[in-house]
């Protein structure tokens, strides 16, 4: 999997470790698990009590990119989210 640059500070994915699945670097964490969390309303704190392996500028980062990725998209339609964009949060060989 191919990331913009922009998040390779940010993001990992290897396929030996959790499958492939971005992980936030320098850590086990999968940033789908911040994108469910945030969908379902939990609180960025309690998100980062949890994990506190990960970076508060690791979230930021990400959501500065994600509201980029949506600028200009209907934000009623559930897929103008990068939340559902198929790169992204599972890897290539899951959405072949």
């Amino acid at each position: 999997m191919s990331l913009p640059p922009e998040l390779q500070e940010i993001l990992t994915s290897d396929p030996d470790v959790d499958g492939g699945l971005l992980l936030f670097k320098g850590t086990r964490v999968r940033l789908f698990d911040y994108i469910m969390s945030d969908t379902v309303g939990i609180e960025l704190d309690e998100f980062l009590a949890k994990f506190p392996e990960v970076k508060l500028e690791q979230i930021q980062a990400w959501n500065e990119w994600d509201d980029a990725q949506r600028q200009g998209k209907d934000p009623d339609d559930p897929y103008s989210s990068s939340h559902c964009w198929p790169l992204n949060i599972f890897p290539e060989k899951w959405i072949e």
